[in-house]
């Protein structure tokens, strides 16, 4: 009984919305973050070709290993361009 009072009282603490930030406090927030080296690591692979959302697929039997291979051919980074992203 208390877990649940307890829950519902989280219910109706107000969530706290963040004040609007300007450009040049947007900007600040940027440089530090890529100063400090922190980032997202983004995986991504030949089972992305046809859509597959795992790596792991042909070993779960979602997909047999010679289908699994055959995305190899398809799998290139000819538009991939890191620094578009900061631009």
């Amino acid at each position: 009984m208390q877990r649940i009072m307890f829950f519902l009282l989280l219910l109706t603490v107000p969530t706290v919305m963040p004040a609007q930030q300007s450009d040049a406090e947007k900007e600040t927030r940027m440089h530090w973050f890529a100063d400090a080296k922190l980032g997202i690591f983004i995986h991504w692979g030949i089972y992305a070709v046809n859509g597959i959302d795992e790596s792991w697929s042909f070993y779960n039997e979602y997909l047999k290993y010679d289908d699994y291979m055959k995305q190899l051919n398809g799998f290139t980074a000819a538009k991939y361009d890191p620094a578009a992203g900061r631009r």
